[in-house]
């Protein structure tokens, strides 16, 4: 069982600010790697999360059956954390949800403290869409606050192609694991992207977890 551990969230603006603040929120690490499997068996926390919060909320949008791709070579260096096949269609998407209050960017995970001058998930996405490598065709980012979640979906080239643009002028956070490292992140404002960006607001309506595909 993996149980929730208390982060420190520290925001700030490099760029066009000076401003540094700390806030405090609940978040939940996953502590097992895991083979491919279908979504119905075991998943992480933060796909449990997804699928309970998020996934109701985009489901209309993106039809068909979910297959989870945690732990695996599409996942670790493509980026790919679900597979949605809905008929002869097959569509990739980039999932992420905070079990915190909803903040208008997406994040992508840029530097860990630990193993600085390793590539994550910023840098490899983005070296792929300037080479022409395997993007997934979505990325969906969602908060989930107080029974509501809060949700905001884009094509993922569309993405990256701002990314390329502004990269080093893109805000970051820290995301600190008081066990571990910090995790550094970039954020692209909605704002920014605002014409690509398609959103879901509302109350989640009721899943059985257990019972996806």
């Amino acid at each position: 069982m993996v149980c929730p551990s208390v982060y420190k969230y520290t925001q700030s603006v490099h760029v066009c600010q000076q401003k540094r603040f700390i806030l405090f929120l609940c978040y939940t690490v996953s502590m097992t790697d895991y083979p491919i499997m279908t979504v119905q068996q075991r998943m992480t926390y933060g796909e449990k999360n997804f699928l309970q919060y998020v996934k109701p909320m985009v489901q209309d949008a993106f039809p068909g059956t979910w297959y989870s791709c945690n732990g695996t070579e599409l996942d670790t260096d493509h980026g790919v954390d679900f597979i949605i096949v809905n008929g002869a269609q097959v569509t990739t998407i980039a999932a992420r949800c905070w079990m915190a209050y909803p903040q208008s960017h997406f994040a992508l995970r840029w530097r860990r403290t630990g193993q600085i001058d390793r590539h994550l998930e910023l840098d490899n996405r983005l070296h792929a869409f300037k080479t022409g490598g395997l993007m997934t065709d979505w990325t969906i980012e969602g908060f989930h606050w107080e029974g509501r979640s809060y949700v905001a979906a884009i094509p993922t080239k569309k993405l990256f192609a701002h990314v390329d643009k502004f990269y080093d002028c893109l805000p970051t956070f820290e995301l600190f694991n008081p066990n571990k490292d910090s995790v550094f992140f970039k954020r692209v404002p909605f704002l920014r992207v605002h014409d690509d960006v398609i959103k879901f607001i509302g109350p989640c309506p009721p899943v059985n977890v257990s019972s996806c595909p």
